[in-house]
């Protein structure tokens, strides 16, 4: 069996005279759609193959014309039948016909299968060679199912376009008038050849059998587009000008936008009902241009009324009419859209009253930016564009200054924000909480001096874990989890790290307490935390002194007012020898001034637990054992001077803790215990004295500070560009620098200037002969 298989596939000698009548036969069948047996199919097919392989010579080419002459017989026979009728029954009729002879293209696709694929080989190594040579031939059908579909084009379409096209016009305009159609899926059908038509111009053909039904996802519709489609539009863009002539000439601009937007929706409807897929966009564009272009003066200037008005009906409907125009199409509307939001802002924000506090300042920042961000989701459909806009709108907001030279205060405000919203969250609920820090995330992305905000959020932090005003450190965590998210793992470093200084502080004390070194008062209880130098914002500067003895290496500790350090001074030098047996080789430098004192009050009533610093509690153990005392023994007792003694006693007398009867604090006046005292709470924090000159002082040392540590990372920013560059040219060692320090900061072109020139200095790089160039130097 197999043996007579192998014989049958063998080339053999045949006169294509004596076959091909035989296959002609089979065509035509196939063409009027009559009936053939199998074993006729069979034989075919099988004759088929022998012609393309016979030798001395084959017949490919006797055969693909013998097909083509059969096929354009059948066509103009077809098209004498069709020439008797005009408007739909010439529509029906053409569909009938075109639906039978395509089914016919793809069964003679298929019947002639191997000399499809000689024929695009043929044409695959043409194409090669005409390539080769930068020549361009007109492109022929490589398979016999594009050749009977380019007959159909060449020999029936193209011959009775006229009175075609004009009957498939005649149900359109019916259609626009609102007249009833009955004939609609015919005018669809009819279009839909048209399309099917250009299928065999794709250049590969697929292996399977049926390729002229396959999914041709980029077909280019050449004979569609060039032909009926354009004859579609243009007949589109003469209807639209009679609409704007008889029907919209005199409406008002607001009414007129309404019209047309429904005008080109119906457009749209009936392009989606006659037309392929691909041409609904290209009407709604011919619709939309032409009926804007008419009235665009009116429209530039209506868009910026409606916007202003917040009109949301209208700005709806010119976002529809707009959005398709691009690129320019919403240029106005985005300018205009970036200008409101930007003086909105600048007005609610920076220019009211009702801003000078943190709380208010984020509240009013967040409600312009839900309000725009809304108008971009709910009426522009978050579009990119307006995202865009509103994100540059929100930006120039958030960090807008009157004076350029001066930091922003957005930083300030918003780390204080966030810290008062942390002291208080004790009974607030996590929802709540997590919405309020989710604020302040959207300001912080806004912010140009992302690092200005790390050096107030990092104080406020430190003075919220020393002092254990955090009410929960949860929402502590879950905040800087939100700006590690927001900005990366180097910009919170330091903030996880002291989170781990506390935890390791907490663990360190436990094991003071319970080791020998611990010799506590019955009356006094202590706790220590030890924190890493480089990680908390405190200066130790000025801290620390001459040694005991010249081989001892601790630190002699300057200890507090003697009457706070007759409590604690022999605990702080045990501890610190305990912590030496822990961590050899280390230093601890004590902070006092960051001391909190814990101090129970008995009064005749209930006791108090009032917390303090070093210095309220140096003069308040003064009054131990005493009802009254001058200010100037309380100087004497607490070992400070009258100046500071007069500030924390206005404290003291505010609370009614003690009395004093002299509003100036002389040195002669008396200041006496208050033993009847009744407050609210029983456990309460004593205010610190405030001193403006101070606050002023620290937030410029915090702006020194900041220009400091930006110095330091430009120029490691500067060497690591010339390191891994070696030779780079001005401009873009500046477009480099800017890049790689925005996401902390936004430097201006004299500090990156002053930086680079100072890295010359110190022989990091040099300058080139040009001028306009920098070498590394290693």
């Amino acid at each position: 069996m197999s043996g007579t298989r192998q014989h049958a596939m063998k080339p053999k000698s045949l006169n294509f005279n004596d076959e091909w009548p035989k296959i002609e036969k089979t065509v035509v069948k196939i063409l009027t759609f009559q009936p053939i047996d199998k074993m006729t199919w069979d034989y075919n097919f099988t004759e088929i193959y022998h012609l393309c392989i016979c030798v001395p010579s084959t017949h490919e080419k006797h055969l693909f014309e013998s097909v083509k002459l059969c096929v354009l017989k059948h066509v103009e026979t077809l098209r004498e039948h069709l020439a008797m009728y005009n408007g739909d029954v010439l529509i029906n009729k053409y569909v009938k016909l075109w639906e039978q002879y395509y089914e016919a293209s793809k069964i003679l696709h298929t019947l002639f299968y191997y000399l499809n694929r000689l024929l695009e080989k043929q044409n695959g190594s043409m194409q090669n060679k005409n390539k080769a040579l930068n020549r361009t031939t007109e492109k022929i059908p490589c398979s016999i199912g594009g050749l009977v579909l380019g007959i159909w084009k060449q020999e029936m379409v193209l011959k009775i376009r006229d009175p075609l096209y004009f009957a498939i016009f005649e149900v359109i305009n019916q259609h626009r008038e609102g007249y009833k159609c009955d004939s609609i899926e015919e005018v669809h059908a009819a279009i839909n050849s048209f399309v099917l038509l250009d299928k065999y111009e794709v250049p590969k053909l697929s292996k399977n059998v049926d390729v002229i039904s396959g999914d041709f996802q980029e077909t280019i519709y050449t004979f569609y587009s060039q032909s009926f489609e354009l004859s579609y539009l243009e007949k589109t863009r003469t209807y639209c000008n009679q609409i704007l002539a008889n029907k919209f000439a005199a409406l008002p601009i607001r009414e007129y936008m309404e019209k047309i937007l429904n005008e080109i929706e119906n457009e749209r409807k009936r392009a989606r009902l006659f037309l392929d897929p691909s041409s609904e966009k290209k009407v709604h564009e011919v619709c939309l241009r032409l009926m804007v272009n008419q009235h665009k003066k009116q429209f530039d200037d209506a868009t910026s009324e409606i916007l202003y008005e917040e009109d949301e009906k209208y700005l709806k409907i010119v976002f529809n009419i707009l959005e398709p125009l691009k690129p320019d199409g919403l240029s106005i509307l985005i300018k205009e859209f970036h200008k409101k939001a930007v003086d909105d802002g600048i007005m609610n924000v920076w220019k009211c009253d009702n801003s000078s506090t943190p709380q208010l300042f984020v509240d009013n920042v967040i409600v312009i930016y839900n309000k725009y961000n809304n108008l971009v989701k709910n009426v522009f459909n978050g579009a990119g564009e307006f995202t865009k806009s509103l994100d540059n709108a929100m930006h120039y907001i958030v960090n807008y200054k009157e004076n350029p030279k001066i930091i922003s205060k957005a930083s300030e405000k918003t780390a204080k924000y966030v810290d008062s919203l942390l002291k208080r969250a004790k009974n607030v609920d996590e929802k709540d909480i997590d919405n309020n820090l989710s604020k302040a995330i959207i300001i912080f992305k806004y912010l140009e001096d992302k690092d200005n905000f790390q050096k107030f959020y990092s104080k406020m932090l430190a003075n919220r874990l020393i002092h254990n005003l955090s009410t929960n450190h949860e929402y502590e965590e879950l905040m800087v989890s939100k700006l590690k998210e927001a900005c990366g793992y180097e910009f919170t470093n330091k903030l996880c790290r002291m989170f781990s200084d506390i935890n390791i502080s907490k663990e360190l004390c436990t094991g003071y307490l319970n080791s020998i070194y611990c010799k506590l008062f019955t009356n006094v209880s202590i706790n220590f935390n030890v924190l890493q130098a480089c990680a908390w914002p405190y200066s130790i500067n000025g801290i620390g002194g001459s040694s005991n003895s010249p081989s001892d290496d601790k630190p002699s500790i300057p200890l507090p007012p003697p009457i706070v350090s007759k409590y604690i001074g022999e605990i702080i030098d045990s501890f610190d020898s305990f912590y030496h047996t822990k961590h050899n080789g280390r230093k601890l430098c004590w902070l006092y001034h960051m001391f909190t004192v814990d101090i129970k009050n008995q009064t005749d009533f209930k006791s108090y637990l009032i917390t303090m610093n070093v210095t309220q509690a140096s003069i308040w153990l003064s009054f131990e054992g005493v009802d009254q005392l001058t200010v100037q023994e309380l100087c004497q007792k607490s070992s400070l001077s009258h100046d500071v003694v007069v500030k924390n006693l206005k404290i003291f007398v505010e609370h009614t803790l003690l009395i004093c009867h002299d509003p100036t604090f002389s040195l002669s006046s008396y200041v006496i215990y208050n033993s009847k005292y009744q407050g609210k709470r029983i456990k309460f924090r004593l205010p610190q004295p405030q001193n403006q000159k101070i606050i002023e002082r620290e937030v410029e040392q915090v702006a020194q500070e900041l220009l400091h540590d930006r110095k330091y990372y430009i120029e490691c920013v500067i060497v690591r560009i010339m390191k891994s560059r070696k030779v780079i040219k001005h401009n873009d060692l500046v477009s480099e620098i800017i890049s790689q320090t925005r996401s902390r900061f936004v430097p201006d072109m004299s500090f990156i200037k002053r930086n680079i020139e100072s890295l010359i200095d110190k022989m990091y790089l040099k300058r080139a002969d040009t001028k306009d160039e920098y070498h590394y130097l290693a």
